[in-house]
């Protein structure tokens, strides 16, 4: 098993460097393409585009490794120096297609790279239906929750084009097109006064409210409430009709496998529900069950009567149970009627790679939420989950872990916690998960062998090491190993600095499972407090600021009019004001107020030309800060990890320097005690070469006469090889003797036995012939009377014939 262990181990490890190689390649080939434009380069930059968008393993656009981040950025910097209508361009659109089903990574692309200003200029009529349908899935998932702050200018052409495409009539484009639109302005104010300016909303609304169809609807119910919103709060109704699209759509999505479709819908619905005031709107949903027992059934048609769980797509599923754990989450009485199906839903695709972790979480949802929870369904779990501690055995350090394997682990751990709280199922989970499957976890941080290739203090490891803490937390109450184990881990200082970074840079459900770490009394919180001083200073903590527009007019100034038009604006102001103290503004004429609005209205649009421009600047060089900023994040986070080894082994160095230096004292101790025995041998070595001297000579004698005992012994060595022959020949011949002996013996033997058998015949036929003897004699006898009687007869014959002769 460990052969297998290790043989996996190194593949896994070769494919991923394989693959980061062809990342570097193509880094290297966009960087000759914008240097020199050929047609060598060009066909070299499309091969390494085409195998990048065929990847099939989705981790190597994890997006804090700083391979990953040097390839978004040059994709950016290729699609930006690219032409509108080059082939090269609808490459880069298929890898990032791919890179968006990486959910870390499109979030990346979203909020860091900022590919929406490089792919609005391919947008146009000249595209064909094939080609719009694949840019406007791709903007779609680019601008799902992006942030707007200014009215950048690419958004003009962006917005009009998708109103025209809207008012085509092809309900594909329509719906994708709707659907951008509304990711463009959800959250955006500025989006929208671009919109206002594009089309009229109010009547572009009643054109919308007349269209029909699913994917429509949902559209067209999400941009009603993003104009309801801007009020402040969303009417109940718009809730409500929310609420029963979301679940009609996710529905007809799922089973047409529409990721998009899906994945908007539930992160729109998820949204809302998060930022609406009305908590429990969704209790005012009458059609509550009946919906969620449609939606539930038709996804078991879809998935249990296939007869093949993999039969759906398994982002659709993840949408779909993301979706199911928002119901869990807000604990209607409704919905724990349906835990059971939910459950066995949710088993049926926990060893799933991309599906497991949310299957892990509408788990932990329901065992935390369920007020009497179904021991047997909970108790299916244990083998599945036995399943997870398997592969982690056989999981080595060499083998790099991706942020999906990562968050499946970080789950699993949230589970096992609540689990365990569970009286009737303590036990199993104490038999089945071992202090080993929880060091096999930390091992990347604490193994002698640490893998240099993983980021260990990206959110997702940081997020897993404390979830991995807090379950050992949880066990140590039920067990005294798990005591010791959290003792040890806590006395760790790679786990400090861990927990430091936890209450810097984690998710509020981790933060507080961090900070009930740290109030325990066994807790170190002086060492804590070292290790956050000492990673302080290479955390970037909080979201960027956003500016208001009155800081963007001040940080920014705007060429306003000439000199001469300063003069006589200045003059037309001077006269106002005369007439203005006189009391006298009948005498102003008509034509010089005019006059000054006419100048006001050139000065505003010269001011806001002028910004355009700027802002088009600020926008390019804000884009290039951020990517450039992920980039000295990627390498930060690889410089602090080696920072730490390095402070680390400094550590192990001096400590091991301090033993040296004891030892070498005991050394020099030993040494000098060395010195003196030294002496005291070399006397006695001078003796013993004089007596040496007296037995060599003892020994030349010997020599002598061991030559003379020598020969005598080889000379009886030759009698004695004499004698050993004659003996062995002897042997030889006695041995045939024997041989011949015993083939005599063997001979006697059958003839004995066969003179026995011949002595039994004669027996035998001695009886049979003395039986035969008196038989005889006793014929005879009777013989001799039968020849009497014959002869009486005869007689007798013979007279009365002679009688009758007579007569």
């Amino acid at each position: 098993m460990n052969n297998v262990k290790s043989f996996n181990s190194k593949s896994d490890l070769e494919l991923s460097e394989s693959k980061q190689y062809n990342m570097k390649m193509f880094i290297n080939a966009t960087r000759d393409y914008c240097n020199n434009s050929t047609e060598e380069t060009a066909s070299l930059l499309t091969r390494h585009l085409q195998i990048l968008c065929v990847t099939i393993d989705l981790s190597i656009f994890d997006p804090h490794t700083s391979v990953a981040c040097e390839f978004f950025v040059s994709l950016h910097e290729l699609l930006t120096c690219l032409e509108a209508r080059s082939p090269i361009a609808w490459c880069c659109v298929s890898v990032l297609n791919t890179c968006c089903r990486n959910y870390a990574a499109r979030v990346a692309l979203i909020e860091t790279y900022h590919f929406l200003p490089p792919l609005s200029r391919l947008l146009g009529d000249h595209l064909s239906k094939e080609k719009k349908i694949r840019l406007l899935s791709l903007l779609q998932e680019l601008t799902g929750g992006i942030k707007i702050l200014w009215q950048i200018p690419h958004l003009v052409h962006l917005m009009s084009t998708l109103i025209k495409w809207i008012k085509s009539g092809l309900e594909d484009i329509m719906s994708l097109s709707l659907g951008v639109l509304v990711n463009l302005c959800y959250k955006n104010l500025p989006a929208l006064y671009t919109l206002s300016r594009c089309v009229d909303i109010k009547e572009f609304i009643r054109y919308l409210m007349s269209l029909k169809g699913a994917k429509l609807e949902v559209h067209i119910c999400k941009l009603l409430i993003i104009c309801d919103n801007l009020n402040g709060k969303i009417p109940e109704e718009s809730l409500l009709h929310l609420t029963s699209l979301t679940f009609k759509s996710t529905r007809e999505a799922f089973i047409e496998k529409d990721i998009i479709l899906l994945r908007h819908t539930v992160e729109f619905f998820l949204d809302i529900k998060i930022q609406s005031n009305q908590v429990n709107f969704l209790l005012s949903f009458e059609p509550y069950e009946n919906e969620l027992e449609t939606l539930l059934k038709s996804v078991e048609n879809n998935i249990f009567n296939s007869g093949d769980a993999t039969v759906s797509e398994p982002e659709c599923v993840k949408l779909l149970l993301q979706f199911l754990t928002c119901l869990v989450n807000q604990k209607l009485p409704k919905t724990e009627c349906f835990y059971d199906r939910m459950i066995k839903l949710a088993l049926q695709f926990l060893s799933h790679e991309t599906v497991s972790s949310q299957a892990l979480l509408i788990l932990k949802a329901i065992t935390i939420n369920s007020k009497n929870p179904n021991l047997k369904l909970l108790e299916m779990m244990l083998p599945k989950l036995s399943i997870f501690l398997i592969e982690l055995e056989l999981n080595s350090i060499e083998t790099p872990r991706n942020l999906e394997y990562n968050k499946k682990l970080s789950c699993l751990m949230e589970l096992l916690a609540c689990l365990v709280q569970i009286e009737a199922l303590r036990e199993n989970i104490l038999n089945c998960f071992k202090e080993q499957h929880i060091r096999k976890v930390f091992e990347p941080l604490l193994g002698e062998k640490q893998n240099k290739q993983n980021e260990f203090y990206s959110v997702e490891m940081i997020t897993l090491f404390a979830n991995a803490l807090f379950l050992v937390t949880k066990l140590a109450e039920f067990n005294e190993e798990w005591f010791q184990l959290r003792t040890e881990l806590f006395k760790n200082r790679e786990i400090q600095i861990l927990i430091a970074q936890a209450v810097y840079n984690t998710s509020e459900n981790v933060r507080f499972h961090v900070l009930n770490l740290i109030s325990l009394p066994s807790f170190p919180r002086e060492d804590l407090a070292k290790a956050m001083t000492l990673i302080q200073s290479t955390l970037i903590v909080g979201e960027k600021d956003g500016f208001t527009s009155q800081q963007l007019m001040e940080n920014f100034w705007f060429p306003k009019m000439s000199v001469a038009q300063s003069e006589e604006i200045d003059k037309i102001i001077n006269n106002l004001k005369e007439t203005i103290v006189q009391n006298n503004l009948s005498k102003v004429a008509t034509s010089e107020v005019m006059e000054l609005y006419e100048y006001k209205l050139a000065t505003m649009g010269h001011a806001e030309r002028a910004a355009l421009a700027s802002m088009e600047a600020a926008s390019q060089r804000c884009t290039h800060l951020e990517q450039r900023i992920a980039q000295l994040k990627a390498e930060l986070s690889r410089t602090t990890q080696l920072l730490f080894h390095a402070q680390q082994g400094q550590e192990e160095a001096t400590k091991e320097n301090n033993k040296m230096s004891e030892r070498t004292k005991e050394l020099v101790v030993r040494l000098d005690a060395a010195k003196g025995k030294v002496k005291f041998l070399t006397g006695q070595v001078e003796t013993t070469e004089k007596s040496l001297k007296e037995k060599t000579i003892a020994l030349d004698e010997c020599q002598v006469a061991k030559k003379i005992v020598e020969e005598e012994l080889e000379k009886r060595m030759t009698y004695q090889q004499a004698l050993r022959e004659n003996l062995v020949k002897k042997e030889k011949a006695h041995d045939e003797l024997k041989e011949r002996l015993s083939v005599s013996s063997a001979n006697v033997e059958s003839l004995k036995s066969q003179l026995f058998k011949v002595e039994q015949e004669a027996a035998l036929k001695g009886a049979e012939l003395v039986h035969c003897r008196e038989d005889l004699k006793e014929a005879c006898d009777e013989l001799e009377k039968k020849k009497r009687i014959l002869d009486s007869i005869m007689e007798l014959t013979t007279t009365s014939n002679k009688k009758k002769n007579h007569s």
